[in-house]
């Protein structure tokens, strides 16, 4: 049995407004003692999750069209997610930045010529906006998310990209969990996540995905491995008080003048996004400890169907 970790976000289902979390003391190692299945391949380590994809399985394709001849053969995740590799062209901003493809084929299909340059929206998490329309406070707080990750995947850095679909889009940007580092391990939305530097937005779809597919060894998508981390990363992020949770605030120039923003919480940190924070924090709700959950969004979140937790301790319970 692998250690287990919370997960889970969705799309808002309720507007909720903003109230301070309880103080109620965070029983982090009694969450932290909950398992994950099988199914996660025993993968604990946040910098190591890209592991999970290099783990093989079998399925039966159709090899000759004409004859419809099927042959069994052992592929990876990586394979089976449509994965490209390329290297960093350039760096939005925190969730969005610019691949050059050097491998648009490891898989069964190109959707990428190499050489070519794709936009990439992060999926699992939404930082502060930098565009002109945003507030001069947004865009100053998001200076600093944008910065760490220019630092953390520079110009040239190796990745590898995994999809659903790869004719799944944002707008102008097509949607990919970027991968970097030693073997690939390490996951971009997770590292934003862990260094406080994010919200997690996590589709309601594919939070009901993990649930449907948490048994499952040959899951639907890339999320339905991933939201398990996503979640540590995220309450290790706040609860260790790093990134825009950090004790002593994070100097921003605002009309000329310094100023020091502090967010002790991720509700506090929700109404730095002026144009859909009380979405986001609906979504992070699925991820709190329910010990901390506020008593107003008890109702719609404190139970198996919408907190991660809460589902972890209903699969312990019926073991």
């Amino acid at each position: 049995m692998k250690k287990i970790w919370w997960v889970l976000s969705t799309t808002p289902i309720i507007a909720s407004p903003f109230v301070v979390i309880s103080c109620t003391k965070i029983n982090d190692k009694y969450y932290d003692s909950l398992r994950l299945n099988d199914t996660f391949f025993g993968i604990n380590n946040l910098d190591e999750v890209g592991k999970i994809f290099d783990k093989k399985y079998k399925e039966t394709v159709i090899t000759d069209l004409e004859t419809r001849k099927e042959e069994v053969k052992e592929r990876s995740f990586w394979e089976k997610f449509f994965a490209i590799e390329g290297v960093v062209d350039s760096v939005v901003d925190g969730d969005t930045l610019y691949v050059k493809v050097t491998n648009g084929k490891l898989h069964n299909k190109q959707h990428f010529n190499n050489g070519e340059i794709i936009k990439i929206r992060i999926p699992m998490i939404d930082t502060l906006e930098e565009y002109d329309k945003a507030s001069p406070k947004e865009r100053a707080l998001a200076s600093i998310d944008s910065a760490f990750a220019k630092k953390m995947v520079p110009v040239g850095t190796k990745v590898r990209v995994i999809t659903e679909n790869w004719a799944n889009k944002s707008h102008d940007r097509v949607i990919g969990y970027v991968f970097f580092g030693n073997n690939f391990e390490k996951e971009w939305d997770i590292e934003m996540l862990r260094n406080g530097l994010a919200l997690p937005r996590v589709q309601e779809s594919a939070f009901k995905n993990f649930l449907f597919d948490y048994d499952d060894k040959i899951k639907s998508s890339p999320a339905s491995y991933l939201i398990p981390y996503v979640a540590k990363a995220f309450n290790e992020g706040w609860l260790q008080k790093r990134g825009f949770y950090k004790k002593g605030g994070n100097d921003i120039n605002l009309n000329g003048k310094k100023k020091s923003i502090k967010f002790k919480n991720p509700e506090e940190f929700a109404t730095a996004y002026e144009a859909h924070g009380k979405a986001l924090i609906n979504d992070a709700y699925r991820f709190f400890y329910p010990t901390v959950l506020p008593k107003g969004v008890h109702s719609i979140f404190k139970n198996d169907k919408n907190n991660f937790y809460e589902f972890l301790i209903k699969q312990k319970e019926n073991k």
